[in-house]
């Protein structure tokens, strides 16, 4: 016999799940997955923290276990997966290489190096969800490269040297189109550039601090597509006695606003607790997997049960 209330029951189990797993309520905090440059004892420190409340939820889960080698660039592809790439600590004359991290204990696994030129050092790294394919930006003193990288292999591509002179890129992301954009580096007005092939174009605002090292930034392209930068920036003008936080960027001029509010700093006041060099967003889940669990429910609580003889 067919149960008009447990159809109607399965049927609200179902559409709960599928709100729950492909929508957050922008009330909901955004929870951040970042490296800690600051923290490198055992490898780059890799963190987490809750957007509504930084200072107070921040909490290393482990360290890479990489020496030698600091995290640059940290993002998540479309399954869920943490991938990073590394830079020489401190500068030096040896690519960094691609690694997943694992989200437990924040080891990471080497896949295989970029294979770019050892001059280089691969700055940021970023997810584009529109190309399913990572992206780096890498720096050899003088100019800057775009890269592809292979998923599987860690193997860095060329796409051509970015046509601006005088730039340092120090972070990249992407957002749910496709659009590619850029940090410059600069003492006077650091600023937001969007990418058009090798072609760079300066967004009308500047960040509106004078950032340092390190940086990163993303943007949150399976949700609400909003842009976040985590800046390390000079409190003194032209010294290396700094700030850092993490702030809201202006999709459409590249402006930005503390929103989230510093950092702690160390007992000397010249430093932030934490040197976060990149954040990453987990990727809420596609729709299509919500679906799926919920007609696998629907259909199970349909099920006429068996009569045993």
């Amino acid at each position: 016999m067919h149960h008009p209330k447990k159809s109607v029951l399965a049927t609200l189990v179902a559409f709960t799940i599928i709100t729950m797993l492909s929508y957050r309520p922008s009330a909901w905090a955004v929870t951040f997955w970042a490296a800690d440059g600051q923290n490198p004892v055992g490898g780059t420190s890799i963190v987490k923290f809750d957007s509504a409340n930084p200072r107070g939820t921040i909490v290393s889960i482990g360290h890479t276990g990489i020496s030698g080698f600091s995290i640059s660039g940290l993002d998540f592809d479309e399954t869920g997966t943490l991938y990073a790439s590394t830079q020489v600590s401190g500068g030096g004359t040896a690519s960094g290489g691609f690694y997943t991290i694992n989200q437990t204990n924040g080891h990471a696994t080497l896949l295989g190096d970029f294979g770019i030129p050892a001059i280089q050092e691969m700055t940021d790294l970023t997810y584009n969800p529109a190309t399913h394919q990572f992206m780096g930006v890498a720096f050899d003193g003088s100019n800057n490269y775009l890269y592809t990288i292979n998923k599987s292999t860690g193997a860095a591509s060329l796409v051509g040297q970015l046509n601006s002179p005088g730039s340092i890129f120090l972070g990249i992301c992407a957002d749910s189109n496709g659009t590619v954009y850029l940090e410059d580096f600069e003492y006077n007005g650091s600023r937001m550039r969007v990418v058009n092939g090798t072609n760079v174009t300066p967004m009308s605002s500047t960040i509106g601090v004078p950032v340092i090292f390190p940086q990163g930034m993303t943007i949150d392209w399976s949700n609400t597509g909003a842009w976040y930068l985590a800046a390390t920036w000079e409190l003194i003008p032209g010294s290396f006695t700094a700030a850092g936080d993490v702030r809201l960027m202006n999709n459409a001029t590249g402006g930005t606003q503390q929103i989230l509010g510093a950092w702690p700093q160390l007992p000397n006041n010249s430093y932030p607790v934490y040197g976060i060099a990149d954040i990453a967003i987990q990727p809420v889940p596609e729709p299509s997997v919500a679906l799926l669990l919920a007609a696998t429910l629907t259909l199970t609580a349909r099920r006429k049960p068996r009569i045993l003889a």
